[in-house]
């Protein structure tokens, strides 16, 4: 617990220096494009041994050439200094995240901002998508079909399922959208329609989530330009993905795999390409590159907003899903689209 609470002392003093610096992030480009981050290694460096124990070399990690912590060689990198501070950001934001993840739900909750008595989400019951707004297309498009071929391909060559097609088997398409109405603030400002989506493949056999078109009520707000009009609670993918898990799996089902599908976040794209660039490697089909998330790479890629929303995924139902955590994040390609799969184990 001690441990815990030092980390995250450290994990705010080092939040706050890069948002003081960020606000100044293009005068700093324009003076010295190596200075963003200069000061901060003994910090991250005590931040990675007091929360980690020792720990052997992993098997699965590939070796590099370049010498040193991720961030010494992000900063002997060619990367503009607001791209390393936002690799760096990522990089703090999974720590917390991980510990969050290892730490038991009271002690989770306390590290919640504000902080909270527990973790827990509020959303529990599959009918809270429902109440909440959503309605589910009760038969899966056939128009998807090649995007389910696609996916089943994957999952075969993963080893993790057997090829979709119509008759589904035991991975099961699920799709759930929310229509944001038009309507007007108390400004009069107008906010006009807009839908968000979550779609998901459920393979309960192989405790696998599939998370392949993903439009949150927030994007859909930005994307529709609504200027931030009214959005329901529901509005985040670890809780709808969380109750579409729970309305296919079966009750012993135990989650071991969420595969994030063609992910097209600008800044999770950025932090695989920064850990490409800095380590001398490059996206690869499967079996691709497997980072333990006790490592720099792997904390950053947790701390993207693919990665940390697996995180809050298992750090706020803890009780349905069991104490669970991300054990490492393999990267690869299919084709040109970015894939990430984070494999999750019991603490």
């Amino acid at each position: 617990m001690l441990q815990i609470q030092t980390c995250l002392s450290l994990y705010t003093i080092a939040e706050t220096q890069l948002s003081t610096r960020t606000t100044n992030s293009m005068a700093i480009e324009a003076a010295s494009p190596k200075s963003s981050v200069s000061d901060l290694s003994a910090l991250y460096d005590h931040l990675t041994i007091i929360s980690e124990p020792s720990q052997s070399p992993q098997a699965d990690l590939p070796p590099v050439r370049p010498k040193g912590t991720l961030q010494e060689k992000l900063r002997q990198s060619n990367l503009m200094p607001r791209e390393i501070t936002e690799v760096v950001k990522a990089l703090l934001r999974g720590a917390k995240l991980r510990l969050m993840m290892q730490a038991d739900d009271e002690t989770a909750g306390q590290m919640l901002t504000p902080p909270c008595i527990s973790a827990e989400s509020q959303f529990q019951d599959v009918q809270d998508l429902k109440t909440s707004g959503y309605f589910e297309k009760p038969n899966p498009d056939t128009s998807e079909e090649l995007t389910w071929k696609r996916i089943g391909l994957v999952l075969d060559c993963i080893g993790l399922g057997s090829v979709l097609s119509s008759e589904f088997r035991h991975s099961v398409p699920i799709h759930h959208e929310c229509y944001l109405a038009e309507c007007c603030s108390l400004d009069h400002t107008y906010h006009r329609p807009a839908f968000a989506h979550f779609m998901q493949v459920i393979n309960s056999e192989n405790g696998t989530i599939v998370a392949y078109d993903n439009l949150s009520p927030i994007g859909a707000d930005r994307e529709a330009g609504r200027n931030g009009g009214p959005l329901p609670d529901l509005k985040f993918w670890s809780d709808v993905a969380y109750l579409q898990w729970k309305s296919r799996a079966s009750p012993t089902a135990n989650l071991k795999y969420v595969l994030r599908f063609h992910v097209l976040n600008d800044a999770t794209y950025l932090a695989v390409e920064a850990i490409n660039e800095v380590n001398c490697t490059k996206k690869m089909s499967w079996p691709g590159i497997t980072y333990s998330a006790a490592s720099d790479e792997g904390r950053t890629l947790l701390g993207t907003p693919n990665g940390s929303s697996v995180a809050y995924l298992l750090i706020q139902h803890k009780a349905a899903l069991g104490h669970k955590t991300v054990d490492k994040i393999t990267v690869f390609r299919e084709g040109r689209d970015l894939m990430l799969l984070f494999h999750i184990t019991d603490v």
